[in-house]
């Protein structure tokens, strides 16, 4: 089994990070999450993941200032953290509906199956609109270096901004 254990860090030492080093540990956290739940390194290095360190790079963060910088990669991180719940999710519903005791022909008249997978489907459903609301406060933060307002709706003020600065 892989191992990558993470040293504990403070409050106040996350604070006094850098943002490469922030970048760093925010990557560390995800690749331990990997490590921790596959066993075999192939599986961790064939499936596909976002990296945030990719994200951090690209020339549009790096032009930021650090501050700014620092707001988008914690909510990158935060969209990223909320994709690792999704695809979580979907692999333990997938092996609680896709077991041994699996028989395409009688699995979906039992309602246990279909209570099951409608729950899957409900937290799949609920799960994505959390991952859109992080991924258009990014999109956000990006343009303006702030979070949507909270007691507006994010879809409509991102159409708002996207509309706005491509005019």
């Amino acid at each position: 089994m892989n191992e990558s254990k993470l040293n504990p860090i403070s409050k106040d030492d996350l604070q006094t990070l850098s943002n490469s080093e922030l970048c760093e540990r925010m990557h560390a956290v995800l690749y331990t999450i990997l490590c921790e739940s596959y066993t075999d390194q192939r599986a961790i290095d064939s499936f596909p993941s976002q990296n945030i360190k990719d994200f951090f790079k690209s020339k549009k963060i790096q032009s930021l200032s650090n501050e700014h910088q620092r707001v988008a990669l914690r909510k990158c991180y935060e969209y990223l953290v909320q994709d690792e719940y999704l695809s979580r999710i979907s692999g333990w519903i997938n092996g609680a509906i896709y077991n041994e005791n699996y028989n395409e022909n009688t699995c979906w008249l039992s309602p246990r199956f279909q209570s099951i997978n409608c729950a899957s489907d409900h937290f799949k459903i609920t799960g994505s609109a959390v991952a859109l609301e992080r991924m258009t406060d990014l999109l956000h933060i990006i343009e303006t270096g702030n979070p949507i307002p909270h007691k507006k709706n994010k879809i409509q003020n991102l159409q708002r901004v996207v509309f706005t600065t491509t005019k």
